[in-house]
């Protein structure tokens, strides 16, 4: 299939390699990017050869099918000029490739990433690190190794101001740019010191307008919302819901906020009613 793609369409600029269920025929796949059925394995060969791709998805094993375990990385060299936004994903309890493919100085140009239901090594995240024009982040699946990936997001720290201008937003060490970020993590829910690591990472960025920590305890949550200014849409998890919880919630939040995913463990009351009684109006 790639092979015929490359002689139709050589000049592809969007292209998605994903699992489509046999189970849901009726699923309707967006038309802004191009989806191929590669089953959980990688078989797509040739799939490099395209070299004006701005957007990449691969929702598959990268390093078990038929396609070279290299295929990765040779589609980020051979793209470099163009690829804007990378998703990868690849089946939890598998082992994957990723540490090659983010050996490619083509990360350094990305905008959009999504690590997607993986395995995240330190050396990938590292990598993610210093791609300084991200714009949007997400982080979904499992840590190899969540210390060192504690140390990553806590060496973050603002930049001293170089200019006699007050006005702009602190510069950061650590993806300066960044507007959406989400954090969702499999099997880290007790591992304290890798939250505070990662809500020092996200103090003092008033551009950020999109966040979902995944389980972040709330206890360490709000104490960061009232210096995200910029914030627009927000996924977050309270524990325990009461009325003193919901209201401080919603009085750390910046009143232009467009969308809330509230979602809890334990509520002292129904959250399904046409009214919700535990919200007042802030002050």
């Amino acid at each position: 299939m790639v092979q015929v793609l490359l002689k139709i369409h050589p000049n592809l600029v969007k292209l998605g390699l994903m699992y489509v269920s046999p189970f849901f025929p009726g699923h309707v796949i967006p038309l802004t990017r191009l989806p191929l059925s590669s089953g959980w394995h990688f078989d797509a060969v040739g799939v490099s050869e395209f070299s004006s791709l701005t957007r990449f998805t691969l929702r598959a094993e990268d390093d078990d099918g038929i396609a070279d375990m290299y295929e990765v990385r040779s589609v980020l060299d051979n793209n470099a000029n163009t690829l804007t936004h990378l998703t990868l994903g690849a089946y939890l309890p598998r082992a994957h490739s990723w540490d090659t493919a983010f050996g490619s100085q083509t990360v350094q140009h990305l905008t959009h990433l999504e690590l997607v239901d993986t395995r995240i090594s330190h050396v990938v995240l590292a990598r993610i690190a210093h791609a300084h024009n991200l714009v949007s982040l997400t982080l979904h699946g499992t840590l190899d190794q969540p210390a060192a990936a504690t140390a990553i997001f806590g060496a973050d720290h603002v930049l001293p101001s170089t200019g006699t201008c007050t006005t702009r937003s602190p510069t950061h060490a650590f993806l300066p740019h960044l507007e959406a970020f989400r954090f969702a993590l499999v099997g880290h829910d007790d591992d304290l010191a890798l939250f505070i690591a990662v809500i020092q990472f996200l103090r003092a960025r008033p551009r950020l307008r999109r966040l979902d920590l995944g389980s972040c305890p709330w206890e360490l949550l709000r104490g960061l919302i009232p210096e995200l200014t910029g914030l627009r849409v927000l996924r977050v998890r309270i524990a325990n819901l009461n009325s003193p919880s919901v209201d401080s919630l919603v009085h750390r939040l910046p009143h232009e906020m467009q969308a809330i995913h509230l979602a809890c463990s334990v509520s002292d009351r129904s959250m399904v009613r046409p009214r919700f009684p535990f919200f007042s109006p802030p002050c």
